[in-house]
C-alpha cells in the first residue's frame, strides 16, 4: 500500500509537471509562460484522474494471480493513455509547419 501512496503523491506530480503536461506543449512551440499556466491548470485534474484509474487498477493488479498481472496492468495503461492524452492536449491547437512560418512572417 505504501508503494501506491508514494506513486500517487510523490512520483506522479513530478512526472506530470515535468514531462506529461509540458512535453506536448513544447512539441507545439508553446511559450514558457503558457507551459507554466498549462501545468498549473491541469495538474489537479490529472492527479484526480490518476487516483481514479490507478487506485482501482492497482487493487485489481495486486489481487490477480501473478501470470495475469501484466495483462491487467496493460488494460489499465490503455485507459490511462487515453485519459492523459486528452487532458494534456486539450486547448493546444496543433499547427502545421506552414502555419507556423506564416505566423512568424506576420510578426516581422
Amino acid at each position: 500500500m505504501s508503494c501506491i501512496i508514494l506513486e500517487q503523491f510523490v512520483a506522479s506530480p513530478v512526472i506530470f509537471a515535468t514531462w506529461d503536461i509540458p512535453f506536448p506543449a513544447l512539441m507545439n512551440n508553446e511559450s514558457c509562460q503558457r507551459i507554466t499556466s498549462l501545468v498549473h491548470g491541469r495538474i489537479g485534474r490529472l492527479l484526480m484522474e490518476n487516483a481514479k484509474v490507478w487506485t482501482i487498477a492497482n487493487v485489481l493488479i495486486y489481487n490477480m494471480p501473478l501470470e495475469w498481472r501484466t495483462a491487467v496492468s496493460n488494460v489499465g495503461n490503455i485507459f490511462w493513455n487515453a485519459i492523459i492524452s486528452t487532458v494534456t492536449t486539450e486547448d493546444i491547437v496543433a499547427t502545421t509547419p506552414a502555419q507556423h512560418c506564416q505566423g512568424t512572417a506576420n510578426q516581422e
